[in-house]
């Protein structure tokens, strides 16, 4: 971290090496990662998500470096914002200022840009759009024939993308829950009106909890798929994810439960796989 930082600093090599400014960006990242306790830990293990991307949009040596982070900003989706969006990197986790509008976080579905809005920030990071949903979407996009005409629920949503994939895929009935907070389902649900998604309904749900609600959207049989991405790194709420799980699969040999997930923190990997462990010998 140190080396790269002092070579930036060599006179001319700022303004002519790019791959020096993409380090340099990289290192104060993962220097926060470090360093930064708290929410500013958070902002930049969740900006670090975008490092790849960031890394590889700056081929063309030009000073606007950030196309990627778009996602990190608020306000109006169809304005591009400047190339400024690490700079909440350095703010104090404190007294946060609003910001003057929706936030919004665009996704490309096949040529389709989707601007689904978020809120600004949320304790149980709702609000961020991260690389296994994204991968998730990859799957349904790839399988679409198997989702097709099927009854889905999203446990943990966030701003519930793979959700509305799923809709727009052909599922029958997508039912989208998160932890019943106000402000979190009342932007999921504003994402599925503007999207005007028919066949969707939004649900606070905490896992564990009775899910008889969701049951009767399901006219009582269970669902055919459960969506769960990126939510096993909470490792304390295992043993009541299964269980909104087993009671909410439906009684058949083709129901399926699709989990993704990365590392938050890679020491911790274990922990994480044990989320399956606990389903084999709760099945």
């Amino acid at each position: 971290l140190i080396q790269i930082l002092v070579e930036a600093g060599q006179p001319g090599l700022w303004e002519k090496n790019a791959n020096m400014r993409r380090l340099w960006v990289s290192a104060v990242v993962w220097g926060m990662c470090l360093w930064g306790g708290g929410e500013r830990s958070a902002r930049a293990a969740a900006v670090s998500e975008h490092l790849p991307s960031i890394l590889l949009d700056s081929s063309n040596d030009e000073p606007g470096l950030f196309p990627s982070c778009i996602a990190l900003r608020g306000g109006n989706p169809n304005e591009v914002p400047e190339p400024d969006a690490l700079s909440s990197l350095f703010a104090e986790a404190d007294g946060d200022k609003e910001e003057p509008h929706a936030r919004f976080i665009s996704f490309n579905l096949e040529g389709r840009l989707l601007h689904l809005q978020s809120p600004r920030r949320h304790s149980l990071w709702g609000h961020l759009l991260w690389n296994s949903a994204k991968c998730m979407v990859e799957y349904l996009v790839e399988h679409a024939e198997d989702i097709r005409g099927k009854q889905i629920v999203e446990l943990g949503a966030g701003i519930g993308l793979p959700s509305v994939v799923a809709s727009m895929k052909g599922a029958k009935r997508v039912v989208i829950t998160d932890y019943p907070d106000e402000d979190l389902l009342m932007t999921i649900k504003s994402n599925v009106e503007r999207l005007d998604l028919k066949n969707m309904e939004v649900v606070g749900h905490k896992w564990g909890s009775n899910t008889q609600q969701l049951r009767d959207l399901s006219c009582g049989r269970g669902f055919d798929l459960i969506i769960i991405s990126d939510a096993i790194f909470n490792h304390y709420a295992h043993n009541a994810l299964l269980r909104s799980c087993s009671e909410l699969l439906c009684d058949s040999p083709e129901s399926r439960i699709l989990v993704s997930f990365s590392h938050h923190r890679p020491r911790l990997y274990k922990e994480d796989l044990n989320f399956f462990e606990v389903h084999l010998l709760r099945s």
